[in-house]
């Protein structure tokens, strides 16, 4: 996804978790573009590079004691590789490297999502989706119904922000109860709702 897209998806992930949860702002969004910022390695943003490495994080998040800033950037981390992950040039090697496709795609994705924003506004609204440890599993579970629709920009945005969301609150959920035990209770997990349509 495009640099100002990730910029974006921080901003609308921020006040969805706002509410309930306590997050560094600042580090959120840093962490949302911090995997595309020049390094020394950089590998493309698609599932088989990529999915080990939001695994690590998650379960560190789960197993460790960390700073409010570095949780922030951590899960925007998170939510940056998980967004890569459901963005149509970033599905395989051999789409991402179709480089002048890849831009256009990416750029018209940044004014559909601000598009969708700013006429409808974006509403995350609970459902009841059971927390996961295996952070995996949410994913790839999620690609699958992501390929079993119509390929279009508004089912990358979709799965963008539902599939983040899942992992995002099931790491901090994590976090709170470790072992998964709390008497029965099931945080609100959330699913995205925009006036286009209901996606689950």
């Amino acid at each position: 996804m495009y640099f100002f897209t990730h910029l974006f998806i921080s901003k609308v992930l921020y006040r969805h978790f706002l509410p309930e949860v306590e997050l560094d702002r600042r580090s959120f969004s840093y962490g949302n573009i911090k995997p595309d910022l020049p390094s020394r390695s950089r590998n493309h943003h698609t599932l088989e590079n990529c999915l080990f490495t939001v695994c690590d994080y998650s379960k560190e998040l789960m197993e460790e004691e960390v700073t409010l800033e570095y949780l922030s950037a951590r899960l925007g981390e998170i939510c940056h590789y998980v967004c890569d992950f459901f963005c149509y040039y970033h599905l395989n090697e051999q789409i991402h490297n179709r480089r002048l496709h890849h831009f256009f795609y990416e750029v018209g994705l940044h004014y559909k999502l601000r598009s969708i924003w700013h006429k409808h506004k974006i509403q995350i609204t609970s459902s009841m989706l059971e927390p996961r440890k295996d952070i995996s599993s949410i994913i790839l579970e999620m690609r699958k119904s992501y390929f079993s629709q119509t390929p279009c920009m508004k089912r990358d945005i979709d799965y963008a922000l539902m599939t983040s969301v899942w992992a995002c609150e099931s790491i901090l959920y994590f976090m709170k109860y470790p072992s998964g035990l709390t008497g029965g209770l099931k945080p609100a997990i959330c699913s995205l709702l925009t006036a286009e349509g209901e996606l689950l």
